[in-house]
């Protein structure tokens, strides 16, 4: 791994903590490495604050969007239903079905923000809704995890999706740059991808980055690893 990658990868720590730390959810041992990061690197600062423009654009995405109907609702659980019929009973499946419901108990306004976060959760449960959805029949079945094993080889990348990124999107996006989601959702909604079975040479590594950046509706930031 080049000198540069590395230095990316730590310079991503700032980004990683600044939605915890625009949401005051550091811990007392991670605020004072966040601080610390903030007094070595002043564009730590300007993360900071870009984060809680992220945040506050957040609350009023949340407060604007309208409750999803029931008929919606249920028609979401059907094709999650009808796609469990074709297969094997698995404990994933009947995993996406109770979020689904426990989703459907919460109130209008944190319904009409989970229901974003439920879109992810179900665009990147190894590929249940999402490989589905783009058609390959003998695909995987596998909860994304942040466990080592799971993560594997290869060439990874931290990404975190924007708040408004949609299960279909996701699925695009994954499809047109051939990535995987391994793990994930580590602290401040971030997913390891992995981007390649083997490791990609530097300007490789740097042009498969930029494609992902100029997705901007639906990725927040690019980490390489």
């Amino acid at each position: 791994m080049s000198a540069s990658v590395n230095g990316s990868a730590e310079s991503g720590e700032g980004d990683l903590l600044a939605p915890w730390r625009a949401t005051d959810r550091l811990d007392a041992k991670d605020a004072a490495l966040f601080e610390r990061l903030m007094a070595e690197d002043s564009e730590i600062a300007r993360r900071l604050a870009v984060a809680c423009e992220e945040r506050d654009a957040a609350i009023a995405l949340n407060e604007a969007l309208p409750t999803p109907s029931a008929a919606a609702r249920e028609k979401l659980f059907a094709r999650i239903d009808a796609h469990e019929a074709q297969r094997s009973p698995g404990r994933a499946w009947g995993a996406v079905r109770r979020f689904g419901e426990r989703l459907a108990a919460l109130s209008p306004n944190a319904l009409a923000w989970g229901a974003a976060a439920a879109a992810l959760l179900i665009a990147v449960q190894g590929g249940l809704l999402t490989k589905a959805y783009l058609g390959s029949g003998e695909a995987r079945y596998e909860t994304a995890s942040d466990g080592r094993d799971a993560v594997g080889g290869g060439q990874h990348v931290l990404v975190a999706f924007t708040p408004t990124a949609t299960a279909e999107a996701i699925a695009s996006l994954l499809s047109e740059t051939q990535a995987e989601i391994v793990a994930g959702p580590k602290p401040g909604g971030v997913f390891v991808l992995r981007l390649a079975d083997r490791a990609m040479g530097k300007p490789e590594l740097e042009a498969a980055v930029e494609r992902l950046k100029a997705r901007i509706g639906v990725v927040r930031f690019v980490v390489a690893q």
